[in-house]
């Protein structure tokens, strides 16, 4: 754990120092920005193994995110739909992001009966979701990318690092 606090506490000092060594492009100090929207792939992170995600700029500061993921292992199907609420802090392009919401789970469990009968099972749950890290997202649209280290808050606490890449428009 102690490890994961370090990279944590080493990204946020790497992240908070490049936003304040950007060079200023209008009086205000920032750039109008004109990509309010990104689509990205996430490996790990909130949808476990992977996610399919858009996000939205909804203020300055702020951005909302949701995703959709898939999986199924042996006679177990998941579907997980991340949501979350981003406070991003930085200058033009990178930002610190720091996010927190839910991860929509539903499970799906096939059981196969003596003399052929099967049955299906559905089970949903909600998992509360913090996490924090570092976002490029260009003011003009382009490449987006996101680093987080996410904590799924379940039974047990879970600490799960994720990687996206995706366009900004």
């Amino acid at each position: 754990m102690k490890k994961y606090i370090t990279i944590l506490l080493f990204l946020c000092a790497f992240v908070l120092n490049m936003a304040n060594a950007q060079d200023s492009k209008t009086p205000s100090g920032s750039t109008e920005r004109t990509s309010r929207n990104a689509v990205s792939l996430e490996l790990l992170g909130k949808g476990v193994l992977y996610s399919v995600n858009y996000s939205r700029f909804i203020a300055d500061m702020f951005a909302i995110n949701a995703g959709l993921s898939y999986f199924s292992l042996s006679s177990t199907s998941y579907w997980i739909v991340p949501l979350t609420a981003s406070f991003l802090y930085g200058n033009d392009n990178h930002f610190f992001d720091l996010e927190a919401g839910i991860d929509s789970v539903v499970t799906s469990y096939r059981y196969n009966y003596e003399h052929g009968r099967n049955k299906t099972f559905l089970n949903s749950s909600v998992v509360p979701v913090v996490g924090a890290g570092y976002r490029y997202w260009p003011s003009n649209g382009g490449f987006h990318f996101r680093a987080m280290v996410d904590v799924l808050i379940g039974d047990s606490v879970a600490v799960w690092p994720g990687l996206s890449f995706g366009y900004a428009f």
